[in-house]
């Protein structure tokens, strides 16, 4: 069984169908890309996934359970993280406690704990940084810090919605080294919403296209990105984005 088996599912609002009977099965150590045109409903899915949406049909099974019904802090104590469009940051603490936050639970923060903080941060090249208040990174440097964060309980795998969008190109590769390095020594799976169609093509192993909730193509990024017929839905879309829904 695949680690991460999204069954069918849908997801309305109102009136309005976001994600429409959408299926997919994702390896454990894939770096696979999500992609689709505005209003696709990518980000609405990931939502879904992560369990801040729950689904109106349809079955998700993580690690061979079913995680449909279960609320955000379940689903991520059984081993997924998530990063966000619009980074999630405690701007009002340190860089190194923004990092500490999953784990805040423990009932004391060892020295290992300390030093997987800094392992993390130097990941992200943020290790000179971690005194800081988090309200004082850039855009890019807060989605580096969302990462980290992700990183801390060791995920099985890891949401990422948009993390490349509006990033400066040396923080862009540094989010990519440390995507890739994490993924390729520690075998965490990525599962990555992006519209930067040259990262996805370098990064991921595999890419599925969404179009109006649905699937739509699935393959090599070599294949789909180039195929006629995904050309053409990004360039007919209509600008409606539902995926800030």
């Amino acid at each position: 069984m695949a680690l991460l088996e999204v069954d069918s599912v849908v997801k309305r609002f109102g009136g309005v169908t976001a994600v429409d009977g959408f299926t997919l099965s994702v390896e454990a150590g894939q770096r696979m890309a999500l992609i689709g045109p505005n209003g696709a409903g990518k980000s609405t899915l990931m939502n879904v996934l992560s369990g801040l949406h729950r689904p109106d049909q349809g079955e998700i099974f993580f690690d061979g359970e079913p995680i449909h019904r279960l609320d955000p802090p379940r689903i991520s104590l059984s081993g997924v993280g998530r990063t966000f469009q619009i980074p999630r940051i405690f701007r009002r603490l340190t860089v190194g406690d923004n990092v500490l936050v999953p784990v805040a639970h423990a009932a004391a923060i060892s020295g290992d704990v300390r030093d997987r903080v800094g392992q993390l941060l130097a990941l992200v090249r943020l290790d000179e940084k971690e005194g800081q208040y988090a309200s004082e990174l850039s855009g890019g440097q807060q989605k580096l810090l969302e990462l980290a964060r992700a990183l801390m309980p060791q995920p099985k795998l890891v949401l990422m919605d948009e993390p490349f969008a509006g990033v400066h190109p040396e923080l862009k590769r540094t989010l990519i080294d440390a995507i890739r390095s994490t993924n390729e020594e520690q075998g965490t799976t990525f599962l990555i919403v992006s519209h930067e169609m040259p990262v996805v093509s370098a990064l991921c192993e595999w890419v599925v296209a969404m179009h109006m909730g649905a699937n739509f193509l699935a393959g090599d990024p070599d294949e789909v990105l180039v195929d006629e017929r995904l050309v053409d839905i990004y360039l007919g879309q209509e600008g409606d984005d539902a995926d800030s829904r």
